[in-house]
């Protein structure tokens, strides 16, 4: 079965695009940190997750939790303007007090612990749980003992009653786009209260509650990216008047039902195909002694029959905010009908935008 280039990008698409979009993902982890010099406790299944110190009756041991959100359905390229972290308070006695936000600096775990009634003495360690002295229990550790995180706050906020409580910031929007450009440096934040005297801690619903209504959200408003032609190397003649050459019409914007390409150059009367890939080659393969293949042929896609030199060739980009940031590379290959050689054009890296 055929598929056309056009029928390739509709595909993709799902809901008219907007300038600006908002998300809001649910945390695909979080945990507590229990301060033990061992590393014995944690609670990566539990419904609460803690922060602070307890009481008397548990010696005022210190709580620390952590959050980490999944950031893959946002485009990369695009430009956070906002962010703003909400969780559910289920327990505190406390009045005016302040709760921050610490981006941590290293990766965490959250293996299968499940502390039992009010969960605030954790229970067991399990293999991949954090703990107080383990990123990975029982091997990997942090470099200090009680997590390793900045010690500038990226966000605070004063909780006073039960119930819903939101961060946002001008730095917690920064590490969002730090995240979102660095994906392997994505490592959530730690939840830190007052951890001097006793009876402070205070308790979040996790992303296990029985209300998924209160589990942890990350709300992003973002910008994105902007659509762009990118050429890449140099076509060949092969024999015609002059090399081979593939420019844009105009920019892949989502929506642009007018984008496309043309071809013009090569050999002369030469027939051939566009070919569509992911990326680039790393290192550009010769066809022959001066014609190179630019896309990458280990993440080919389809190729479709070139139109005659400097027809168009429709490429109309649908509307659909998940085509935002979808980037394909297009390369023209001709056979020259007087000597069967190949030739190729230079290559489009296009970015799907705004």
């Amino acid at each position: 079965m055929r598929i056309s280039l056009v029928s390739f990008v509709a595909s993709l698409a799902v809901t008219a695009t907007a300038q600006t979009q908002t998300t809001s993902l649910a945390a695909n982890r979080d945990n507590t940190l229990y301060l033990s010099t061992t590393g014995a406790l944690s609670n990566a299944l539990g419904s609460r997750m803690f922060c602070g110190n307890t009481g008397a009756i548990n010696g005022g041991q210190t709580r620390r939790a952590l959050v980490a959100f999944d950031l893959a359905s946002v485009p990369r390229g695009s430009t956070i303007v906002t962010a703003t972290l909400t969780l559910n308070m289920v327990m505190g006695s406390v009045a005016g007090q302040a709760v921050t936000l610490h981006r941590v600096a290293a990766s965490w775990g959250e293996g299968t612990s499940l502390a039992l009634g009010g969960q605030g003495g954790g229970t067991a360690s399990t293999n991949g749980d954090a703990t107080w002295i383990h990123r990975s229990f029982p091997n990997q550790q942090w470099a200090s003992a009680g997590g390793d995180f900045a010690a500038t706050a990226s966000a605070s906020t004063t909780v006073t009653t039960l119930g819903s409580q939101s961060w946002s910031s001008t730095a917690l929007a920064t590490d969002v786009q730090s995240w979102l450009d660095n994906p392997g440096q994505n490592f959530g934040w730690m939840i830190r209260t007052v951890e001097a005297g006793l009876s402070t801690a205070i308790a979040f619903d996790t992303r296990e509650t029985a209300t998924p209504a209160n589990a942890p959200r990350l709300t992003i408003t973002y910008t994105p990216p902007p659509a762009r032609v990118v050429s890449s190397g140099t076509g060949c003649a092969q024999g015609g008047p002059g090399p081979l050459t593939l420019a844009a019409i105009g920019l892949p914007q989502v929506p642009n039902p007018n984008f496309g390409f043309t071809a013009s150059g090569g050999p002369t009367n030469g027939f051939g195909v566009f070919a569509l890939a992911l990326d680039l080659s790393p290192v550009p393969l010769p066809l022959n002694a001066s014609c190179f293949l630019y896309i990458n042929p280990l993440t080919f896609l389809l190729s479709l029959p070139s139109p005659p030199p400097a027809t168009p060739l429709p490429f109309p980009v649908p509307a659909g905010p998940n085509l935002f940031g979808l980037s394909l590379a297009l390369q023209a290959v001709y056979v020259d009908p007087a000597t069967l050689q190949l030739a190729s054009s230079n290559a489009l890296v296009i970015t799907l935008g705004q």
